[in-house]
């Protein structure tokens, strides 16, 4: 069974910036740090205001501040369009409808970014050379194979340097 994450990682973060649940609260426009132990603490969601507050503090984005939710919610997205699908493929002809099932259809699966190994294989896919280095999967009582240090090292990469776009001149 693969590892599920949780619903978020707000603790681990406002751990690795040093800050605490009052700093945070006072970052967010609240009152005490109660509110952000409850969502610490998975007993509240905060509002968008406070989600888009946790992506400016922690330069992070929402789906990855919040994993599980992000999973849960894309799962059940994912099964209610394939559902509108079916419903208006029993409709056909109608050019709206067309555009409407395109759109369902690019609702895919989740990337398999939620695991290490999932992260290492979407590098392996961008980066064919990486191919060979690849470790096998492993069970999570195996150790980690020593050849993940070089898709960690990729992936800081990719992070920390995007690639820009050349720019045209005339």
């Amino acid at each position: 069974m693969a590892n599920q994450p949780l619903r978020n990682y707000l603790r681990t973060y406002r751990r690795r910036c040093g800050l605490s649940q009052d700093e945070i609260a006072q970052l967010l426009g609240t009152s005490s740090g109660t509110k952000v132990s409850r969502y610490e603490n998975f007993a509240r969601l905060p509002s968008v205001a406070g989600i888009l507050g946790y992506e400016i503090i922690f330069n992070q984005p929402a789906n990855r501040l919040f994993a599980g939710a992000y999973e849960t919610v894309h799962r059940a997205i994912r099964a209610r369009a394939k559902r509108l699908a079916k419903t208006l493929n029993a409709r056909p002809g109608d050019p709206r409808t067309a555009r409407k099932l395109h759109l369902l259809r690019t609702i895919g699966p989740l990337p398999q970014a939620s695991t290490k190994y999932g992260r290492a294989r979407l590098l392996a896919e961008r980066f064919p050379e990486l191919q060979p280095s690849l470790p096998r999967f492993r069970k999570s009582y195996m150790s980690e194979d020593d050849r993940m240090a070089i898709f960690d090292a990729v992936g800081f990469a990719v992070v920390c340097f995007p690639q820009r776009e050349p720019k045209l001149t005339d």
